[in-house]
């Protein structure tokens, strides 16, 4: 194949989901007060529980307690430093209010059901599959080939089996394919670039809420970011035996036609921004459309774009029955009590009510710019990865050290507790006048405590009242309270002491 490089500017959300959606067991959401630890954090619950010091408490807890309990406990106990596994910027404060609202919840609906985005699983980083992409294009080149050659679609709508049978008619069978010739590579997010939104249906006709709906998780994008990064991939395209041709042929019974990428382009150029058109002509002008008619202005240029090497296409979910199906394939509604079939297409899901979702500009590059984009997703992915490692190996550490600390302390309490124990002990074989001399001896006793005994001193037998005048002594000299002035009333005390121990002149002696 001939291989071309493009850049992916997302216009408005896209949201390429699993198919499954996380319960707040998997994720954790930080208020923005917490800027450090802002958002929503998919979450190692796994890890968490064999990390614990106790698992076995956890378990009890998870096995023993409300569902409400447990997932709160989950929100203020697991630390997301460590066990995030993912993150994702959350733009509507609705959302973490109502996270905040529904953790006492006991009702099984009120989960806050999050739609996460498809993922590399090494990176963690959002994917937009290139076989999406590719299915945008195809779609395209269906409707166009359709309209051309008249195979009237519309006609086997109703029949899954009929309707596959004039596909393959068009495009040959699926082992030979005309789009076989076509290959588009996965574009990759850098880490930074999700955001969750809440997706909200709105009607045509009036402002009455519609069908609620998962919140999801979506790319950056132009509409709703300032600079936000173009995500870059590759294209294949052209036959095995010519690889540098660089066309995708379609030769089917009375179909001949020849493509290459500028006229693949064209194409969906016209297939998608007809589809826009339509649908800002038909929601966007109404009233209680202002936001999002408002919104649209500043990248309207970008989806109507006539750039011979730019691609418009609409991917990924809430895409919307009009950008999906081809134009003689429109949904077959059930019929009304007016014998009529229901119209299709009166609502659409808006990112928080106001953007559109899907709406991506494929632009040619060349290789150089290509290999720069790439460079610098992988290097942004590897400083987070490698910050993520470093801090979470800090924090690790650090509750290592606590521990260590802690243990350190618990041994220094319970030795402190023996080593009383042992004193108290001893003390209780002490006459009354031993205790007070052992109490003073104590370093750590309090000044209130030793003025008490002090003031015992004259009613102590005489061999006692010298140990307890040296002990004294002893605390005061280490104290600084036994070198002091005359005029102190500390020097009288001290006087006293000496007088008892015989350690002064008579010409000293001035004792109260």
């Amino acid at each position: 194949m001939k291989t071309l490089y493009v850049k992916m500017d997302v216009l408005t959300p896209v949201h390429i989901g699993t198919g499954e959606d996380a319960d707040p067991f998997l994720y954790v959401i930080h208020p923005v007060s917490q800027p450090d630890n802002a958002g929503l954090h998919y979450v190692d619950l796994v890890q968490w529980i064999q990390d614990s010091e106790n698992p076995k408490r956890l378990a009890d807890i998870f096995e023993n307690n409300r569902f409400s309990f447990v997932r709160k406990y989950i929100h203020e106990h697991l630390d997301t430093k460590i066990y995030s596994v993912g993150s994702a910027h959350v733009t509507n404060s609705m959302i973490v209010r109502e996270y905040e609202n529904k953790l006492d919840s006991e009702d099984a609906r009120n989960q806050l059901l999050i739609s996460p985005g498809l993922k590399n699983s090494l990176t963690g980083n959002l994917l937009i599959p290139g076989s999406s992409v590719k299915g945008a294009i195809r779609t395209a080149v269906i409707d166009f080939l359709d309209l051309k050659y008249d195979f009237g679609l519309r006609k086997h709508s109703k029949d899954n089996r009929s309707y596959y049978s004039e596909l393959e008619r068009l495009l040959g069978p699926i082992r030979e394919n005309s789009f076989k010739a076509l290959k588009v590579w996965d574009f990759e997010a850098v880490p930074e670039d999700a955001r969750i939104v809440s997706a909200e249906e709105k009607r045509r006709k009036d402002d009455r809420p519609g069908t609620p709906k998962s919140h999801c998780e979506v790319t950056r994008s132009v509409i709703m970011d300032q600079n936000p990064y173009s995500l870059c991939s590759r294209i294949g395209i052209g036959n095995p035996q010519q690889p540098e041709d660089g066309i995708l042929k379609v030769s089917q019974g009375r179909i001949h036609e020849k493509f290459d990428l500028a006229n693949l382009a064209r194409i969906c150029r016209e297939f998608y921004q007809s589809r826009y058109r339509k649908e800002r002509d038909k929601f966007y002008k109404q009233p209680h459309f202002d936001n999002t008619a408002k919104a649209l202005a500043a990248i309207e240029k970008d989806i109507l774009t006539q750039d011979d090497n730019c691609f418009v296409l609409r991917i990924g979910h809430y895409s919307h029955v009009e950008c999906v199906t081809v134009t003689n394939n429109q949904p077959q509604t059930r019929t009304g009590k007016q014998g009529t079939p229901i119209p299709h297409g009166t609502t659409r899901t808006l990112a928080n009510g106001i953007y559109p979702f899907g709406w991506v500009k494929l632009s040619l590059i060349a290789e150089d710019e290509y290999k720069a984009f790439s460079d610098t997703r992988i290097q942004r992915t590897e400083t987070v990865l490698k910050n993520h490692e470093k801090r979470r190996f800090s924090i690790q550490k650090d509750r290592e050290k606590e521990k260590v600390r802690e243990e350190k302390a618990a041994r220094k309490e319970q030795e402190r507790i023996k080593a009383e124990a042992k004193r108290q002990a001893e003390l209780a074989k002490m006459s009354p006048e031993e205790r007070d001399i052992a109490t003073v001896s104590d370093h750590s006793t309090s000044e209130n405590k030793v003025m008490e005994i002090y003031r015992r001193i004259d009613n102590f037998p005489d061999d006692m009242k010298r140990k307890l005048a040296q002990a004294l002594k002893d605390l005061w000299e280490e104290k600084g309270k036994w070198n002091v002035k005359k005029k102190k009333k500390q020097w009288v005390k001290v006087q006293k002491i000496k007088a008892i121990l015989g350690d002064m002149h008579s010409t000293e002696l001035e004792v109260a």
